[in-house]
């Protein structure tokens, strides 16, 4: 509901704004939310194990319905964690916004996982099996802190 309720506000009171950008940071159980047209990118990181996925996930799946001047767009997950009913939300985010290319917008699609999260990176295989996407499985390195 919060997302729903900021995301439609935000859109209703910045239209003009609101076609390049939108930002909600993080919460302990949901993903930041990072919309930003001007560059393309469309970016969820974080944990996502909302009470309500669907309260949560409907206005961003159906952003993908909504005009869009872009002839790129980029879908950046960067996921820690999702439980199983944000994992069909992801799916029907995924399934939406692939039907911008028959819009003409080329679509590109990023998961991240951590460097030793096989769980993550099969999620990821997944959901471009399920949905016949190319979807670039990125590795995060791990950071190792150095006593020099």
């Amino acid at each position: 509901m919060i997302v729903e309720t900021t995301l439609t506000l935000y859109w209703q009171k910045n239209r003009q704004a609101a076609r390049m950008k939108f930002f909600k940071p993080s919460t302990r159980i949901t993903p930041e939310v990072d919309i930003n047209l001007k560059t393309g990118v469309f970016r969820l990181s974080g944990v996502s194990s909302p009470e309500n996925s669907l309260k949560f996930y409907n206005p961003l799946i159906n952003f993908f319905k909504k005009p869009l001047k872009n002839k790129v767009l980029t879908i950046e997950l960067d996921l820690k964690h999702f439980n199983t009913s944000s994992s069909k939300c992801i799916y029907d985010l995924l399934k939406q916004s692939s039907q911008l290319s028959k819009r003409g917008i080329h679509m590109k699609y990023k998961w991240y996982y951590d460097e030793f999260d096989e769980d993550m990176l099969e999620c990821g295989e997944d959901f471009a099996d399920a949905l016949n996407l190319d979807i670039d499985l990125i590795e995060n390195q791990t950071k190792v802190a150095s006593n020099m």
